[in-house]
């Protein structure tokens, strides 16, 4: 299996390049060799040539000059380097480091069968949707996977997507959210590639919350809505899908953790939707930016 690492960092709020550069030893300290990305947001170019000046050409910086969300600029680096054709894009957020150095062999294993794999984190966890604790010094997964059912989620923090998202979508991660929710729609798009999210057993990697900051390119609740989960981008409108009858009976949920919009049980057999391509349709209509919004091919970028 052939995996690309992306860091993602944000230097909106302050740089923290000794904290990068320890993050990505670890990284780089793996059992398994997987090529090693910085997908950096505004870092001082300071921060870039330390950074290169440390790793060498062990490391790839590719560098957004605009102020953009994770999720754009994570795109756009899965996109500019598809042409190497990984099986995998592993998502790190800056404040994620390895403890163990089998975690990222360990869910390359699973990419043969799952289309997510998430190893878990000691905080900021999300696991309260699925009765566990949302911060623990210790493994909360062990013995056996955790296969997310339909409709449930946890939050991004370390996690390989499958290139079988990247080739259906042409992305990765949903692009119209400005903040939060993001997560909730990971389920459909596991559904409309036929596969399903897991959570791999007996590892945890450890998190530092206040590295980047959450989301610091957009604010975290609607100007207009007053909640966190109709704040989209572009002037969108959560209530447009939610209210969609079709996207219902196509298999489409949204932030079901506060019962927003619940999924049809009806067409889907455990994980597994009845139609992958017409929910795709949706999933792509509804979570994912059209050209008009978003020209992904004008992203301003350097390459380090």
């Amino acid at each position: 299996m052939k995996i690309a690492s992306i860091y993602n960092t944000c230097g909106i709020n302050q740089d923290r390049t000794d904290w990068y550069s320890y993050c990505l030893e670890s990284i780089f300290n793996q059992s398994i060799i997987t090529d090693v990305i910085v997908s950096s947001c505004l870092n001082k170019y300071e921060c870039i040539e330390t950074l290169k000046s440390r790793f060498g050409n062990l490391l790839k910086i590719v560098y957004f000059p605009d102020k953009l969300i994770v999720n754009i600029t994570f795109n756009k680096t899965c996109q500019l380097i598809k042409k190497e054709n990984y099986d995998g894009y592993l998502f790190v957020d800056s404040g994620v480091h390895f403890i163990d150095k089998n975690s990222i062999e360990e869910m390359t294993y699973r990419l043969d069968k799952y289309s997510m794999i998430t190893v878990q984190t000691d905080n900021d966890t999300g696991f309260e949707t699925i009765g566990l604790m949302q911060n623990s010094p210790v493994p909360q997964i062990v013995d056996n996977d955790f296969v997310f059912p339909i409709g449930k989620a946890c939050n991004l923090h370390c996690q390989i997507f499958s290139k079988d998202i990247l080739n259906k979508f042409g992305r990765i991660i949903p692009d119209v959210f400005a903040a939060f929710c993001t997560e909730s729609t990971f389920p459909f798009l596991n559904a409309s590639v036929g596969k399903e999210w897991v959570i791999i057993k007996d590892h945890m990697v450890l998190h530092n919350k206040s590295v980047d900051g959450p989301s610091s390119s957009q604010p975290h609740f609607s100007p207009t809505h007053k909640n966190p989960w109709n704040n989209l981008l572009y002037g969108r409108d959560a209530l447009e899908f939610i209210n969609d009858k079709d996207a219902y009976k196509a298999g489409l949920g949204y932030e079901e953790c506060a019962n927003i919009m619940n999924h049809n049980t009806n067409v889907y057999d455990g994980n597994f939707v009845e139609d992958p391509n017409n929910l795709a349709y949706y999933v792509s209509k509804y979570f994912f930016s059209n050209n008009k919004e978003l020209d992904y091919d004008s992203i301003n970028y350097q390459i380090f």
